[in-house]
């Protein structure tokens, strides 16, 4: 079923296998977005949802999750990031556990990655359809080593000479960007629940220390980070009020953190994930 509203994906690192579990069950419901915009982990599940690959991201994220090849301290001290991006985008995909790339790129609809530039400080906003047709699909797809990059933990990512960082530091749920492509009524899948963040100076400590440097506007971010996610859970509030928009997010997160390696937890997140997303297909089918 096409829908008319854009689908928002927040990040998440691991905590986005409920992500993962919702979107299998609107695969699984034949329901198909003419816009998705994500960041970090949220444009990971984007582009096997566009190519409707269900059940992929939760088996390869299953099959991996142990090996240290996915993510790991040797990572870090081999390619500069816990998340080895060339292994979980390029090498798996591409040799190990193929990726229907027909399918991706028969695709119509339009996806957006988010990435922060780390010189303004700003979201930069990659298009899928437009790399299609400027045959730059390799840009796009560091765009997403980009905006999966979190900070401290992962290098930042260079493209056309600029470097980017994890877009959910600076635009941590894009509602705004679907408004501003035109679209007033969106589906927002979280991976956390619907609840404000306390801010923390802790949090803030290892910027300072890798950014001191280089990137001011990074360490600008990461202080007010709290802020900028609080703001953004207040508009949404009010837009769910307003009925433009549907949330789906997670009840209980059961302990799954973003670098979380447990995999009953894992599964029992992404389960917890597709139930609720049946049930908002089944929403929406009725809506449409």
């Amino acid at each position: 079923m096409k829908l008319s509203s854009a689908l928002v994906l927040q990040g998440g690192a691991m905590k986005s296998m409920f992500t993962t579990g919702v979107l299998d069950a609107f695969l699984s419901e034949g329901l198909v977005f003419p816009y998705i915009v994500g960041v970090s982990a949220g444009a990971a599940n984007g582009i096997p949802f566009l190519a409707r690959e269900k059940g992929r991201t939760c088996r390869v994220n299953l099959t991996y999750l142990q090996d240290p090849r996915f993510m790991s301290i040797r990572n870090y001290r081999r390619v500069g990031s816990y998340f080895n991006f060339d292994f979980i985008y390029d090498e798996v995909p591409h040799r190990i556990d193929p990726f229907n790339y027909a399918a991706l790129f028969q695709a119509k609809e339009e996806l957006e990655i988010g990435a922060t530039n780390c010189q303004t400080g700003e979201v930069d906003y990659f298009s899928f359809q437009e790399a299609k047709l400027s045959h730059e699909f390799q840009t796009f797809l560091k765009s997403l080593y980009a905006s999966c990059s979190m900070p401290c933990v992962c290098k930042p990512v260079f493209i056309n000479g600029v470097p980017y960082l994890d877009g959910g530091i600076s635009d941590p749920i894009p509602t705004g960007r679907a408004r501003e492509q035109g679209y007033q009524n969106q589906v927002v899948i979280l991976t956390q629940p619907l609840e404000p963040k306390q801010a923390s100076r802790i949090r803030s400590l290892p910027p300072h220390w890798v950014y001191r440097n280089t990137y001011p506007s990074v360490i600008a971010l990461c202080d007010h980070y709290a802020e900028i996610y609080n703001q953004t859970i207040e508009t949404l509030r009010t837009e769910q009020e307003n009925g433009s928009i549907i949330i789906v997010a997670p009840d209980d997160t059961y302990g799954v953190r973003g670098m979380s390696k447990n995999r009953s937890k894992l599964i029992r997140l992404y389960f917890h994930g597709f139930d609720k997303g049946l049930a908002i297909a089944k929403l929406l089918q009725i809506k449409q």
